[in-house]
Formats: structure tokens, C-alpha cells, sequence
């Protein structure tokens, strides 16, 4: 395999898993601010690439003329809200944990539209299954509000899996038609878009920042982390492994994702994942797993996972 692809997998990997703790630090802001803050800083670290570079600019040109594009943008920027928003309400590591649970979403949009799935895929959605409750169980059974806001979160977190699964089975399935949109150029388009539609929703809905925000060093430097270190640059690598990996290997990445924000949660912010968890991620992980290598092809629609952004 190539090794730069490799090393770039790596960087998407630990650079993915960082995510929460930036947004765990910052001030409690409308997740509006953040997620749209997050894609304009984005969107600044690609311009390069589109000022120097015709095959990118190509790219972006290209995805400005296909309107499934659009959809694709608008689903993206969505996750990157809901995941924001997830961050804020619940524990990073169990936010993380449920976010790579996209590819049985997929699995279940493949069996509606009447695709059978093979055992290994069955057999690792119940099981993924069962790490999801085996997880959730405490959430649902506790009354306190700190458990009611967890829920929040892990909702909030479901529902960015499930808009990276629709964009993950749509693409898939214009990619073996050849009609998809540059991946490149898809990411450019939904930093353009999610960062004014987010933005402009944040200053015309969301609570207005808090007073001082501008002149707080801390949180301009975290924000500007999880623009440059959590997004622009691992939206790069991403591309780069994308291009240079076999599909599965690059889907692998959702895999590690949990794995690195567990540690970075541990480390920088003293939060643990409970023991009694544990099993139920190990579970969660591993029938995620199976889904994905029992996929007979990459019409599954699990190589180009909505968090690859």
C-alpha cells in the first residue's frame, strides 16, 4: 500500500478525534456558531489548494454545476451540526461511539431497497445493535436532567450517522453509475455552504455570542484548532487516502475515530468511559466491523462515510 496514503489515513484518524475535545473546551455557544465557525476556517485552509491548483478548482467547478452536490453539502453540513451539538450534550467518547454507526444505517437503506444483505453484515447490525442499547440502557433508565442532557447528545449523535448514511449510500450509488461528484469538490462546496447557511442561521436565530467572546484567547485558539486541525486538514487527508487506498481500508478509519477520542478524552479532559460501557462499545465496534467487511463490494455504500469530512 502507499505509504503517504497510509500516513494520511492516520493524520483523518487521530485529527477526527480530536474533534470533541475542542469542542468540549469552548465556551457554550450555539453549536450554529461552532459548526459554522469550524467550516469558514475550514474553507480557509483548502483555498490554497483552489488558488494554486486547476484539477481542484476543476473539481469545485464541476460540483457547483451537479444540484445532487447540493444535497450532498446540505447533508454534511447537517452532520457537522448534529455532531457539534452532540459534543456539548454528552460524554466525547460515547458521542465519538455512536457517530461510526453510520454503516447500519446504510445497511438498512440497502434492504429497503430490497439489496439482501449477507450473514456476516446481519450478523454484525445485531450485534452492533446490541452495543447500541447495551449503551443507551443507562440514559434510558435514569430521570436526572445530567442523564436527559446525555440523551440529548446521543440523539443529537444518531442523527449525524444517519445524514452521513444518506450521503454515503447516495454517492455510492451515482459513483457506480459515474455520475458522481468529485469528492474534492464536494468537500469545497459543503465548506462554502455550510459555513454561510450556518453562520447566517446563527446570527439570525441562535443565541447572540457572549459579551467578550471576541477578546477571549483561549477560545479563538480552540476554535481555530478545530477549523485548521479537525477539519481543512483532515479533510485533505482524507481525500488523499481516499484516492490511494483500497475502499475498506479508508472505511477502517470510522473504526479508530472512537478509539482515539476515548484516549484524547482521558487524557485532556479526565473523562473516562465507564467499565460498565465498555462492553458495549467493544460490541458496537466490532458489529460495525463486520458490516463493513462483510460487504460484498464497495456498493454497499460504506467507503465514503459522511464524517469524512
Amino acid at each position: 500500500m502507499n505509504p503517504q496514503a497510509l500516513a494520511a489515513a492516520a493524520l483523518t484518524a487521530l485529527a477526527w478525534g480530536l474533534t470533541g475535545i475542542f469542542v468540549f473546551l469552548l465556551p457554550p455557544v450555539s453549536a450554529f456558531w461552532i459548526a459554522g465557525g469550524r467550516l469558514a476556517l475550514g474553507l480557509a485552509c483548502v483555498l490554497p489548494a483552489l488558488l494554486f491548483s486547476a484539477v481542484s478548482r476543476k473539481a469545485l467547478q464541476n460540483a457547483l454545476r451537479r444540484p445532487v452536490a447540493y444535497v450532498f453539502a446540505a447533508l454534511l453540513s447537517a452532520y457537522y451540526l448534529f455532531a457539534t451539538s452532540g459534543f456539548q450534550h454528552a460524554p466525547v467518547a460515547e458521542v465519538a461511539l455512536l457517530l461510526c454507526v453510520a454503516p447500519i444505517f446504510v445497511l438498512l437503506l440497502r434492504r429497503l431497497r430490497g439489496d439482501v444483505p449477507s450473514r456476516m453484515e446481519l450478523g454484525g447490525a445485531v450485534l452492533a445493535l446490541i452495543g447500541l442499547t447495551w449503551i443507551l440502557a443507562p440514559r434510558l433508565a435514569g430521570s436526572s436532567s445530567e442523564h436527559e442532557q446525555h440523551l440529548l447528545g446521543d440523539g443529537l449523535a444518531i442523527a449525524a450517522a444517519a445524514c452521513t448514511a444518506f450521503y454515503a449510500d447516495a454517492y455510492a450509488r451515482l459513483h457506480r453509475r459515474g455520475q458522481a461528484p468529485d469528492p474534492f469538490g464536494t468537500t469545497c462546496l459543503t465548506l462554502i455552504i455550510g459555513s454561510i447557511v450556518l453562520l447566517g442561521m446563527a446570527a439570525l436565530f441562535a443565541a447572540a455570542l457572549p459579551a467578550g467572546l471576541g477578546a477571549d484567547t483561549q477560545a479563538l485558539w480552540l476554535l481555530l484548532g478545530l477549523g485548521v486541525l479537525c477539519t481543512g486538514i483532515p479533510s485533505m487527508s482524507f481525500a488523499h487516502a481516499s484516492k490511494h487506498l483500497p475502499p475498506l481500508v479508508t472505511a477502517t478509519i470510522s473504526l479508530l475515530i472512537p478509539v482515539f477520542a476515548a484516549i484524547f478524552a482521558a487524557l485532556f479532559l479526565d473523562q473516562h468511559l465507564p467499565l460498565s460501557m465498555l462492553p458495549g462499545s467493544l460490541v458496537l465496534l466490532g458489529g460495525v466491523a463486520l458490516v463493513l467487511y462483510g460487504s460484498r463490494s464497495p456498493r454497499a455504500g460504506l467507503t465514503s462515510s459522511g464524517a469524512d469530512e
